[in-house]
């Protein structure tokens, strides 16, 4: 049960603003939901939620640059399975992606069966043996972010806003184009990212147009 005192008191504006709205907008909004008022304003504040706070963790920081430190592909099984049921069992192929999505990825680093996940950007998707894809990504990290080199871009809010919630991000994030790996699509290396803001897929958001710019300099860096 709710206590009051964690209640408060909600106060509808007098007219319609950029700060607020009127009871009549609210019944308006919960009407076209087929919701109650109470459940439309917890709707609203659950999608302001989602666009203004963190929905995960900063990563560690920038992978190795040794492409021969990345290892095997194939996932440890021995170290990954429990209680009798393996994870081999359970492996969930998504539906194709698009070149220029930004995943929620275990982008391998060599180390871990199943690296902490972080956001990738998909360069090119790959359909041989579909509707089981293997894409290429490349991985991002949020950590100095202001310090790039040759091969690498970023995402940051306060440079390119509308990028940056196209990208669905919550830090300003870079990108390396010197490592890229192949993976397949599926959930032994991409997973649902927090707040699943495309539904049960592993999609956070896609590249805005306004950066391939910079994605074609950083690669052609990379490649040079």
């Amino acid at each position: 049960m709710t206590s009051k005192a964690s209640q408060i008191s909600f106060r509808y504006r007098s007219r319609d603003s950029v700060t607020g709205v009127t009871r009549e907008t609210a019944r308006r909004v919960a009407e076209v939901l087929g919701v109650d008022e109470t459940q439309a304003i917890h709707q609203a504040l659950r999608e302001l939620a989602t666009k203004v706070l963190p929905q995960y963790q900063r990563d560690d920081g920038p992978l190795t640059t040794r492409a021969e430190a990345f290892g095997s592909l194939e996932p440890d099984r021995d170290r990954i399975c429990g209680k009798g049921i393996c994870l081999k069992q359970m492996v969930q192929w998504w539906s194709e992606p698009t070149a220029g999505d930004i995943v929620w990825c275990h982008f391998t680093d060599g180390v871990r069966a199943r690296p902490k996940p972080r956001p990738a950007l998909v360069l090119v998707v790959f359909d041989d043996d579909a509707p089981q894809f293997t894409v290429k990504v490349v991985y991002g990290t949020s950590q100095r972010t202001t310090e790039l080199h040759r091969g690498e871009f970023c995402i940051a809010r306060l440079q390119n806003s509308a990028a940056f919630q196209a990208a669905g991000l919550s830090y300003d994030t870079k990108f390396d184009l010197k490592q890229t790996v192949d993976l397949p699509y599926n959930s032994d290396w991409f997973s649902v990212p927090p707040a699943a803001p495309h539904g049960q897929v592993p999609r956070l958001g896609i590249l805005h147009a306004s950066l391939m710019r910079p994605l074609e300099a950083a690669f052609s860096a990379a490649t040079e």
